[in-house]
């Protein structure tokens, strides 16, 4: 029904050097031949050629249970004034015709922005140079555009994604404030802002982050984590 869950448990595990330190924000399209993609987020092992930084790994499966994986397909430019020179991550995966479009996060030290990488083969994909969504200063996306999710509907792309304010001195992002925002495109490329934050939080801290949509039924939700640190639903109401 959307509201009561049960926990089923692991299904990919962090056991290979990509992603022995971590396999979490999963991004799954299930595809028209009935198979799932995974795209996850990994963290290896040092000493190896995938190192500690986050990277991102795809894994497949038959029925969403059951998962074999292919290994890390897009690494994080490294280089000096790259604008993922730390990690990518948060991977969304969508899929038009025969294109994979592949939405991530960006970290620099700073800033964290939304990447998009596309291409017929998940494992030869082309990376946008630039940032498809990127923050602003003095704003409450100043600091993070991060995890999202998309969904399609009367000719538009519609984004749901987290945003923060700038890290503190002290306490970092865990001290900014977080919540999430909307926007749309006809082309996945292209986006623009078409709602700021719903939910504002009085205070400080994560909360109303992570979001992505569900439908159930005939009415759109957006599922998060609220301040009090659990999943939590909303219902999308619309003036006419």
């Amino acid at each position: 029904d959307g509201i009561n869950w049960d926990n089923k448990g692991c299904v990919i595990q962090p056991d290979e050097d990509w992603d022995c330190n971590g396999t979490y924000f999963a991004g799954v399209w299930l595809d028209d031949d009935g198979t799932f993609y995974c795209t996850y987020e990994c963290k290896g092992k040092d000493g190896t050629k995938y190192g500690t930084p986050e990277n991102i790994a795809l894994a497949t499966s038959k029925d969403g249970i059951n998962w074999e994986k292919h290994g890390v397909i897009l690494y994080a430019d490294r280089t000096k004034d790259s604008w993922q020179k730390v990690n990518i991550g948060t991977p969304d995966l969508y899929k038009v015709g025969d294109v994979w479009y592949l939405f991530f996060h960006g970290f620099d030290f700073t800033d964290c922005r939304v990447g998009l990488a596309y291409g017929k083969d998940l494992f030869n994909l082309t990376v946008l140079v630039e940032p498809i969504i990127d923050t602003e200063d003095d704003t409450l996306w100043s600091g993070t555009i991060g995890r999202r999710d998309l969904i399609y509907c009367g000719g538009y792309y519609y984004m749901v994604y987290e945003i923060s304010t700038d890290k503190k001195s002290s306490g970092g992002y865990a001290a900014a404030s977080w919540t999430h925002m909307f926007a749309r495109s006809r082309d996945l490329v292209n986006w623009e802002i078409t709602e700021g934050p719903q939910l504002i939080q009085p205070t400080t801290g994560f909360g109303y982050d992570g979001p992505c949509w569900m439908v159930i039924g005939d009415k759109l939700y957006v599922y998060m984590r609220n301040p009090a640190n659990y999943t939590t639903a909303v219902e999308l109401t619309f003036n006419k």
